[in-house]
């Protein structure tokens, strides 16, 4: 059960409840995405440790890595994005 709001009284229940789902399931789907490349490509498993400070710092490392990489490639002006094109570089 959830209860769900809406500032517009206008809007009908039914689309308060779609609007709320549509929008959970693609911030999902992308968060899921960027966690399954983490870990396949940029490592995000591979830390040995069990110190919480130092699992928070390769987490935060492989992240920037991928952001970086993003951001490496927007600037070259390419429209698509391939992880495994800029580790080929």
């Amino acid at each position: 059960m959830a209860i769900l709001a809406c500032s517009d009284l206008e809007v009908a229940a039914h689309l308060v409840a779609q609007y709320y789902s549509l929008r959970f399931q693609t911030v999902s789907v992308a968060i899921e995405f960027i966690f399954r490349v983490l870990k396949q490509h940029l490592g995000l498993t591979e830390s040995q440790t069990r110190k919480e400070q130092r699992i928070d710092f390769h987490l935060n490392a492989v992240a920037m890595t991928y952001n970086l990489a993003r951001m490496e490639n927007k600037l070259a002006g390419n429209k698509k994005f391939s992880l495994y094109d800029i580790k080929s570089e």
